[in-house]
């Protein structure tokens, strides 16, 4: 069995999970917010022995983590249980995390690869600003834009590094398991770099935008949550590849 965990309009990921499942990963099993909340009945042990989960979809199918092969990750936020709102304003927050906390516990005891795995920043990986992808990718040599930020909430204020009226194309490549490159056709330095920037971030499905006028390459922005249907065939042939081989991310 694999698992797709994303949000009920992630029509991306409902497709990708729809064309591994013809690729013959079957049963690919769909968990949304809405399926893994307050009416499912769930079982999380931890032990020295290791950690074990199990979640009732129906009275009659139950999803056990030691059944699950390999995991795309695409989830945004953790299930909502509106019997909280009940409670004390001051222990929502602290009721809040502490859910947040069982679930990131959840997918960490997931077997197999995991596209990509919970950290303390998100249920999908690090969630990170603008400011801070750009100053990844200019640790990895790419060419970035001059980026300035105030404090508070003032917006990131960019400067194009390219002449005014140029012809600029803004491309989109998915790294797949730190070492897949999907997509447009960058050249080689680029390539390389992009694969850095997902090692760097430890992100192992990572969507990276960039803007070129044919001879610069210019990083534009990343996100853990890619347009997989972008990748088109050559993206399922990969992810069904990494999700079969058991390993790598």
């Amino acid at each position: 069995m694999w698992l797709m965990l994303c949000e009920a309009d992630d029509r991306s990921a409902l497709w990708m999970r729809e064309q591994l499942e013809s690729h013959g990963l079957h049963p690919f099993e769909l968990l949304t917010p809405e399926r893994m909340g307050p009416s499912q009945r769930w079982a999380h042990r931890v032990s020295a022995g290791g950690v074990s989960a199990a979640v009732d979809l129906t009275s009659k199918r139950q999803i056990q983590s030691h059944q699950i092969r390999g995991t795309i990750n695409r989830l945004r936020y953790s299930p909502s249980y509106n019997f909280m709102a009940r409670g004390a304003v001051a222990d929502r927050a602290y009721a809040s995390d502490e859910l947040t906390a069982f679930f990131i516990s959840f997918l960490a005891s997931l077997p197999g690869p995991i596209l990509n795995r919970p950290t303390a920043r998100g249920l999908a990986g690090p969630q990170r600003d603008a400011f801070e992808w750009t100053t990844l990718a200019a640790r990895v040599q790419m060419k970035t834009v001059a980026c300035h930020q105030s404090t508070g909430r003032s917006p990131l204020d960019t400067v194009s590094p390219f002449p005014k009226g140029a012809s600029v194309t803004r491309v989109a490549v998915v790294v797949v398991s730190y070492r897949h490159l999907v997509g447009y056709d960058v050249p080689s330095e680029i390539s390389r770099a992009c694969r850095d920037l997902a090692v760097l971030s430890d992100t192992a499905l990572l969507g990276i935008s960039l803007q070129t006028d044919g001879s610069d390459w210019v990083f534009d922005g990343a996100t853990i949550w890619p347009d997989l249907r972008a990748g088109g065939r050559e993206l399922v042939d990969v992810m069904a590849e990494v999700l079969l081989s058991g390993g790598g991310a």
